[in-house]
């Protein structure tokens, strides 16, 4: 994981255990200082792709990401 992967995943994270649901694509794009909503849209697909987040809801939805909890991650 790269470590602008890893500040998206772990503001993603954070920002749904604090607000019960996920961020918008721009909001991650201000937070982790990416140049761009399509930037942002690259780094949360890859994220996808290695199981670590998955899209819930609706296509048109603007706040539609989930962590992937996975269970050997838990004490």
């Amino acid at each position: 994981m790269t470590k602008q992967q890893l500040k998206v995943y772990q503001y993603i994270v954070e920002y749904v255990r604090k607000e019960r649901l996920s961020p918008t694509y721009d909001e991650i794009r201000k937070e982790c200082n990416i140049s761009s909503v399509s930037g942002t849209y690259v780094v949360v697909k890859e994220l996808i792709r290695k199981g670590l987040m998955e899209k819930v809801g609706r296509p048109q939805d603007s706040r539609q990401l989930r962590p992937v909890i996975d269970k050997r991650w838990i004490d």
